[in-house]
């Protein structure tokens, strides 16, 4: 997982890309708490671990910022 103290994390420049390569999932604008407590939730409805990556990427309760708009 991958965070900064500030803004986002995103994969635009060659540090990020290569994470994600590497398997790091983003946690783009979440704050450290939203992240445990997501994957606490996620873990805990025993999901797979790619259903995971998938959603940990997705605004459930309002803990990512809406970057679609």
């Amino acid at each position: 997982m991958s965070q900064c103290r500030e803004g986002g994390v995103n994969d635009l420049y060659e540090t990020g890309r290569a994470l994600v390569e590497l398997g790091a999932v983003l946690a783009l604008d979440m704050t450290t708490e939203s992240v445990i407590a997501k994957l606490s939730y996620l873990f805990g409805k025993k999901y797979s671990i790619s259903k995971i990556k998938k959603m940990i990427m997705q605004n459930l309760r309002g803990e990512l910022t809406d970057l679609k708009n």
